[in-house]
């Protein structure tokens, strides 16, 4: 069921768009009486209208900035190093400029599934314990979808829940 566009003039009665219903709060009666007066059946409440978006070209909206690359490759660890001089020389104008023309690199390799030793030593320990142990399980072995695994599972996790 699709819902017609509200107009100002519809909603403008309707206790909990007006803002009826939120200035009533501190006011008993007028709270009890605003509430009893929405109506219970959503579907024959006026629904607000999502708004338009505008229409994007097949690229998707234009920018000229460039966009951080995914590594680092040489030449960008030069412009680190470029970054790291406007920042001693207290130049931040020019390092505002450098990172619009130079942005830096997102992580040093490209690779969504690689996590630093240095963010693991910061996690918590059942953390780390549930990574090694995930390092250790094999690749190739498959979880099993039997529904005769699932009927047994099921009792078992009521139990430990109980």
């Amino acid at each position: 069921m699709e819902a017609a566009p509200v107009s100002h003039a519809l909603t403008e009665y309707e206790p909990e768009y007006s803002g009826q219903l939120c200035r009533a709060v501190q006011q008993g009666q007028n709270f009890a009486y605003y509430l009893a007066a929405i109506n219970s059946n959503l579907f024959s409440s006026p629904k607000l209208a999502t708004p338009v978006e505008p229409e994007l070209r097949g690229e998707g909206i234009e920018n000229h900035y460039r966009s951080a690359p995914l590594d680092a490759k040489s030449a960008d660890f030069e412009h680190l190093r470029i970054s790291s001089e406007l920042i001693a020389n207290q130049q931040v104008n020019q390092l505002l400029l450098w990172q619009c023309m130079h942005p830096d690199p997102l992580a040093v390799k490209n690779d969504p599934s690689r996590i630093d030793d240095e963010i693991l030593a910061n996690c918590h320990w059942q953390t780390q314990n549930a990574f090694q142990k995930a390092l250790k399980m094999p690749e190739n072995e498959e979880l099993s979808l039997s529904p005769n695994e699932l009927a047994e599972l099921i009792p078992q996790a009521h139990a430990a829940l109980s």
